[in-house]
């Protein structure tokens, strides 16, 4: 997201998960914030809200143009976590909302086409072998070797997000 005007004078990026952060950038400056999370009494983890609104409030009154990734389920992933990352999505676009901010939701695949360092060489071999693995898959019929199929590709699956979140952080 670019700014070539005088009328944007912060650009405010956010990863939407309890470990993700807000990152603002003025001026040419950066600055990074980890999420706000504290710790309930039941010894849960949960998103600080009066934290995260603090976060933003200094640039209440100024054009800011933020970016939120759009978050949607994963595969692997649980009911619960896949819940605390839209409760956090939530949070942060409802607190960027009550600023006025200008919004944008971008999805993951939006902006890391933009980054080519991102698409390792080993996250391409990986997602070569997912799609042979498919293939072999819709041809089998047998059941142990499916399953086995399926295990695999999930395997490989999640070593491929592994893999590129742990580069998008290098990256950042």
């Amino acid at each position: 997201m670019s700014c070539y005007s005088d009328k944007c004078s912060v650009v405010c990026a956010i990863d939407p998960g309890f470990y993700g952060a807000v990152c603002f950038l003025v001026g040419g400056q950066a600055a990074v914030f980890d999420t706000p999370i504290i710790k309930k009494e039941s010894g849960k983890t949960a998103f600080d809200e009066e934290k995260m609104s603090n976060l933003l409030k200094p640039l209440s009154q100024q054009n800011v143009i933020a970016a939120i990734e759009r978050v949607g389920a994963l595969p692997g992933n649980g009911n619960v976590s896949m819940f605390n990352f839209g409760e956090g999505f939530g949070i942060w676009k409802g607190i960027m909302r009550a600023f006025e901010f200008n919004l944008y939701e971008i999805s993951p695949q939006s902006w890391k086409k933009y980054y080519p360092e991102l698409n390792t060489e080993s996250m391409q071999i990986l997602r070569e072998d997912v799609k042979k693995y498919k293939v072999i898959l819709k041809e089998t019929k047998d059941k142990d070797k499916m399953k086995i199929l399926k295990s695999e590709i999930e395997k490989m699956s999640r070593q491929i997000k592994v893999a590129s979140k742990d580069a998008a952080r290098v990256l950042a």
